[in-house]
């Protein structure tokens, strides 16, 4: 959520690089104004990027955009698409078998057990970055083939989603350490928010509301399910309880789009507990940022 973040504070406040880029900078602005805020001026990357936003969406402040409202133009996209032709990303499932295992399809993880030598949810969270950076890529660079791919992979995680809204990948079942009922670090949280992270830029580069209907079900299902004791479960944690600050991207992302109260509710909530918890990666803790 860094880029909207970063395209609402330019387009109340441009931050202009320091000492001897202001002038440079400065220039690229007025490009990009004078085009009209169709161009992508080429140098500069992300000032580039942030400032055709600004340009482009100036008579409307605060307003968060959409996966592909900003698209790379000369360079980059070539970049990109040289990245997915000839690259290391679009292959990784041929070097390493963590992100081929469709865990979200089959849903058969148990927690407190490795997988090919792997903590159990390792392969989730591989997956889901894995298919969600595909993905943007794809559509980013315009590459047809790709863009077949990843909405496959969304397609066959949603329509393996269970009647009850559950997206994720543990198996279903009241026994210790499946579903819903783990004793220790499980991960649950970040690996859903890694796929749902996936959904949220397929259904914004395509508009398939299918795909969002079945994220906001998914959302709703954890949130019925919420065990109170995520970051503090019986078993000892590690760091990996203080991964599922991923999901708060879910719940914003919800909130803005809906409006609806509870998935801020549950956001301060889940917040609340993770402030309480005695994690080992604190960083992101109330008392370490104020």
């Amino acid at each position: 959520m860094l880029f909207p973040a970063l395209v609402r504070t330019m387009r109340h406040q441009p931050i202009a690089p320091a000492g001897s880029e202001r002038s440079a900078f400065s220039n690229i602005m007025q490009n990009i104004k004078k085009a009209g805020g169709h161009v992508l001026v080429r140098g500069f990357g992300l000032y580039a990027l942030v400032g055709l936003a600004a340009a482009a969406y100036a008579d409307e402040p605060g307003r968060f955009l959409k996966a592909g409202e900003v698209m790379p133009q000369g360079w980059m996209k070539e970049q990109i698409r040289l990245d997915l032709e000839q690259g290391y990303l679009p292959k990784y499932g041929e070097v390493n078998h963590t992100v081929t295992h469709d865990v979200f399809v089959k849903k058969d993880r148990i927690s407190q057990t490795n997988y090919n030598g792997l903590r159990c949810w390792w392969s989730g969270e591989h997956e889901g970055y894995w298919k969600d950076a595909i993905l943007r890529m794809a559509f980013l660079a315009g590459d047809e083939k790709r863009k077949a791919e990843a909405t496959r992979w969304l397609d066959e995680i949603v329509s393996a989603q269970d009647p009850d809204g559950y997206i994720g990948i543990y198996k279903a079942g009241g026994e210790p350490n499946h579903r819903f009922s783990h004793h220790g670090e499980n991960g649950e949280l970040w690996v859903q928010s890694r796929i749902f992270q996936a959904l949220i830029a397929g259904c914004e580069f395509t508009g398939n509301e299918r795909w969002f209907e079945a994220l906001e079900k998914a959302v709703d299902c954890t949130i019925r399910n919420d065990p109170g004791n995520y970051f503090d479960p019986v078993d000892k944690a590690t760091g990996g309880v203080s991964h599922a600050v991923g999901f708060f991207d879910a719940l914003w992302y919800l909130h803005a789009r809906t409006g609806r109260r509870k998935y801020a509710d549950y956001a301060v909530k889940l917040y609340g507990d993770f402030n309480t918890a005695p994690v080992r990666d604190d960083d992101l803790q109330r008392s370490r940022l104020l």
